[in-house]
């Protein structure tokens, strides 16, 4: 299938994070007949608009759920990911979390088959003997990915000019990191990830992973998730999104009208995306429910988990088990 996507200016690059593939469907999408073949939809659209379009796709991390893939998880994104395929890792796909492992893993596998191009700032020696920083680029922008942990640091000095036309290159701004605003986020959420903090800091676009809810707001792109893997995906439109050469942003959304959720299976959907929520809280060390010294106000971190999921049930079940468990102390 051709997916014709018009403009009304030249697409640069296709941006898109959070694609998550992984071996076995999320418990939402348990009934799919074939988890592989439901993977490969979208990857197939994205492929086919990359194609159309002849440009490359940047994606802000979480290329895989889990660091440990198997061999035949790896072959299917070999297969599937689109060409031209450039990111950075997300905590996902590193183990460990770890950075420097990054090529201990099924994403470091794809980025030494050629598969995935890793995008990182490299330095090399300048003439004063100092150490200049090398970023990549293409047609009319400067990339500058940072990776995991790393903070989005404000550009000093105006762009470099390009040498064929003479006018300075757009700066495009990669990172995986909870960025938020109101109504995309969940209790808690440090005010360093404002959108707001990423205004002013003299890039083109920010292009953000790590939050599943995407937006668009100023200069900032959260990409949002890739695929529908939890129940309150099922409110939002995967999508991914078009980086024009005048420096704007246009969404596409991403066909799902051959997806299969699961109904029968609400509530362990629900139990599974408690435990990715609370997970995601511990992980980021952000949230309100931890003390000053680093420790963990456990009964506030259930509870403001459960909030994030918006859903009154399992507030109210957590609120049960946790007066049970204060009368049994």
């Amino acid at each position: 299938m051709v997916y014709r996507v018009e403009t009304e200016q030249p697409v640069d690059a296709i941006l898109c994070s959070d694609i998550h593939l992984s071996d076995k469907p999320p418990a939402c999408r348990s009934e799919e007949p074939d988890w592989f073949t439901a993977m490969s939809r979208p990857l197939n659209e994205l492929s086919a608009i990359q194609e159309y379009l002849d440009c490359p796709v940047i994606c802000a991390g979480d290329v895989f759920d889990k660091h440990n893939a198997s061999p035949a998880l790896i072959s299917f994104a070999l297969q599937h990911l689109p060409k031209q395929f450039h990111a950075i890792p997300g905590q996902h796909d590193l183990p460990g979390h770890r950075v420097d492992m990054y090529l201990d893993s099924a994403y470091g596998v794809c980025v030494q088959a050629g598969k995935i191009k890793h995008l990182e700032i490299t330095t090399k020696h300048s003439r004063d003997g100092g150490l200049d920083e090398m970023h990549h680029g293409m047609s009319g922008w400067i990339l500058y990915p940072f990776q995991w942990g790393q903070k989005v640091r404000g550009l000093h000095g105006p762009p470099e000019k390009d040498d064929w036309s003479g006018k300075p290159y757009k700066t495009l701004a990669i990172n995986h990191q909870f960025v938020w605003k109101p109504q995309a986020t969940y209790p808690g959420a440090p005010e360093s990830g404002h959108c707001k903090q990423f205004q002013d800091l003299g890039y083109d676009i920010c292009h953000f992973g790590d939050n599943h809810i995407g937006f668009h707001d100023g200069c900032v792109v959260n990409s949002g998730g890739f695929m529908r893997r939890t129940i309150s995906d099922l409110q939002r439109d995967p999508t991914i999104w078009l980086l024009c050469s005048d420096g704007s942003v246009v969404p596409h959304y991403l066909d799902t009208s051959k997806d299969v959720y699961s109904e029968t299976d609400a509530y362990v959907a629900l139990k599974d995306e408690f435990a990715s929520e609370l997970h995601n809280m511990v992980a980021h060390q952000d949230c309100k429910a931890f003390y000053s010294d680093g420790s963990v106000d456990f009964k506030r971190t259930l509870l403001e988990c459960a909030k994030s999921l918006e859903d009154e049930t399992v507030v109210s079940i957590i609120r049960n088990v946790l007066a049970e468990a204060e009368e049994a102390l």
